[in-house]
C-alpha cells in the first residue's frame, strides 16, 4: 500500500468512527446542547488530523525530489571540476533545480551552486549577483550564510580595482567582529591576508582573536588553528 493510500485509509477510518459515534449520540440527546458542540469538534478535528497527514505526506514528497535533482546536478558539478562536463550544462541543471523545486528547504544551494558554476564558466559577475540573492535566503543562522558571504568576499579580495578589495575586508572584518559561526575562518583567511601583505604582526594579533576550544559550536576551529599554525611554520 502506498504512503498516500495509508493516509486516505487513516482519515477515512478517523471519519467513520467519529460521524458514527455523533449520529449515535445525537440520536439519544437531541436536546443536549453541549454534547452536540462537543461531538463537532470531535470532528472537526479528525478533519484537521487528516489534512495534516496529507500535508505532511505532501512536504516529504517536495524534499524528496528537490534532493534527488540536487543530487544529480552535484554530480554534473563533480565531473566539471574534472574536466568531464561543461560547466554551462551545470548552471542549467542547477537552474532547473531551483526552478522546480523553489518552495523547498535546499533550494538556496541550488542558486548557490549555480552561481559558483557561472563564476567558474567565467561569468564572475552574474555569478557574483547570483550569490549574493542566494546568500540572503539562507537563515541569518545558518552557517552556511557566514561561511559563503566569506567565500564572497575572497574571490574580489584579489581584485585589482581597490574600492572592491576594501568591500571585500571589510566584509571579512564584520564577520570577523562577530560570535558567529563563521568568526575563526573569517580571522584566519583575513590574517592570511595581511600575512600575504608582509604586515605579520596584524596577522597574528587577528589569529589571536581566534575563540576558545570550548566556545567551538560547529566543529572548525581545529582545523582553523591547523591552518595557522602551519602558516607560521611556513
Amino acid at each position: 500500500m502506498s504512503v498516500m493510500r495509508e493516509v486516505i485509509a487513516v482519515f477515512e477510518g478517523i471519519w467513520k468512527e467519529f460521524t458514527g459515534s455523533i449520529k449515535r449520540k445525537v440520536s439519544k440527546q437531541k436536546n443536549d446542547r453541549s454534547t452536540q458542540v462537543f461531538l463537532l469538534v470531535l470532528l472537526l478535528a479528525a478533519v484537521g488530523y487528516g489534512g495534516f497527514r496529507v500535508y505532511k505526506w505532501r512536504i516529504e514528497q517536495r524534499e524528496s525530489k528537490a534532493h534527488t535533482m540536487f543530487g544529480e546536478s552535484i554530480q554534473l558539478y563533480t565531473k566539471a571540476q574534472a574536466g568531464d562536463e561543461q560547466w554551462d550544462d551545470v548552471v542549467g541543471a542547477f537552474s532547473l533545480g531551483y526552478e522546480q523545486n523553489s518552495s523547498s528547504q535546499i533550494a538556496p544551494f541550488f542558486r548557490l551552486f549555480q552561481a559558483d558554476a557561472l563564476i567558474q564558466a567565467g561569468k564572475k559577475e552574474k555569478g557574483l549577483e547570483l550569490m549574493d540573492s542566494a546568500i540572503s535566503e539562507l537563515p541569518k543562522n545558518s552557517p552556511f550564510a557566514d561561511l559563503y558571504s566569506i567565500k564572497r568576499a575572497l574571490i574580489n579580495l584579489d581584485s585589482e580595482d581597490e574600492a572592491i578589495k576594501s568591500k571585500s575586508l571589510e566584509a571579512l572584518e564584520k564577520i570577523s567582529a562577530d560570535s558567529c559561526p563563521g568568526q575563526a575562518l573569517a580571522l584566519y583567511y583575513l590574517g592570511s591576508y595581511y600575512w600575504q601583505q608582509g604586515d605579520t604582526k596584524k596577522a597574528q594579533e587577528l589569529w589571536a582573536k581566534l575563540p576558545k576550544a570550548q566556545e567551538d559550536k560547529y566543529g572548525a576551529l581545529a582545523s582553523v588553528r591547523n591552518m595557522v599554525a602551519n602558516r607560521l611554520g611556513s
